[in-house]
């Protein structure tokens, strides 16, 4: 069977800021992933 993968658009009505964790973890993730976000052309490099 023959079959060609696509993409689908993943919408989901829940938010990080709704997670129910530590304020600090919650936050240490969230600057992490900002960080990460922010840094594409570093890593686009190394790559």
């Amino acid at each position: 069977m023959n079959t060609i993968w696509s993409h689908i658009i993943f919408e989901h009505t829940s938010t990080f800021d709704m997670l129910a964790m530590d304020p600090k973890k919650k936050k240490d993730i969230l600057d992490d992933l900002i960080t990460f976000s922010k840094s594409k052309d570093y890593y686009k490099e190394i790559l």
